[in-house]
């Protein structure tokens, strides 16, 4: 069993920024600590942990959402999230994975111009339904399982409809709650578990629960418009990463 000591500084480092960067704005600790858990490990056991380690940290941000959610708006993009995700699983065992990094990098950079407010006055894309959030839904159950990054279709359906900043950490945080345990109940049940799945989670403990807690202090001082800025960093981040990493 892996403990601290074990693991390097870096990884611990990066870590640690990313659980606070979702802690601040409820999405970005797969993108962030991904690729750093990926060269870790160099094995299919990076995208578990990253899996169960930003549940947890949706755990903890789970008080967020009893304040701030809007249940009558959660319930199609949960329903999608479920569709989603079994729909995930059967792309991930029959879709090659450059392919499906390509064509999630193609969504993701249409998502960044719908956040960056390019086509606000096109009403219709300012449109809200119950039936693009069930696509949306839809969109990041699929990413979640193929990917572990869920966040991208959330945060820039949220920017596109004109959605506030706690509007869209809640959103990210109620939807993640269901798409993490689906992802690694469909990952359990297509490729396995790892058994240095529990390990490394256990070992990533103690950086992701004091990342988690600085960043929602942070979180509190971060204005609007940043906080806009901050998610089409994410969003292009997300695609640079689909498209070179």
């Amino acid at each position: 069993m892996l403990d601290l000591p074990d693991i390097p500084f870096l990884l611990l480092l990066a870590v640690f920024l990313a659980a606070m960067f979702q802690g601040a704005t409820g999405v970005g600790f797969g993108l962030a600590a991904g690729p750093a858990l990926l060269v870790a490990m160099d094995d299919i056991a990076a995208v578990q942990v990253s899996v169960v380690l930003s549940f947890i940290i949706s755990v903890l941000l789970s008080p967020v959402v009893r304040r701030q959610a809007n249940w009558s708006f959660l319930k199609p993009l949960l329903v999608g999230v479920a569709v989603g995700s079994a729909s995930g699983a059967s792309v991930h065992l029959h879709v090659p994975l450059d392919a499906l990094k390509l064509a999630a990098a193609a969504t993701v950079l249409a998502m960044v111009v719908l956040s960056t407010g390019l086509l606000e006055r096109y009403p219709a894309v300012r449109r809200d339904s119950r039936l693009r959030r069930a696509a949306v839904g839809v969109a990041s159950g699929a990413m979640t399982v193929a990917l572990a990054m869920p966040g991208p279709p959330l945060v820039a359906y949220g920017r596109a409809t004109r959605s506030g900043k706690d509007a869209v950490r809640a959103t990210t945080v109620a939807v993640f709650l269901v798409a993490y345990p689906l992802a690694f109940a469909m990952q359990a049940a297509t490729t396995g578990i790892s058994g240095r799945t529990l390990p490394m989670c256990l070992a990533l403990v103690a950086p992701v629960l004091l990342g988690t807690v600085a960043g929602r202090i942070v979180g509190n001082y971060v204005s609007e418009r940043v906080f806009g800025r901050l998610i089409v960093g994410f969003l292009l981040a997300s695609a640079a990463v689909l498209l070179f990493g």
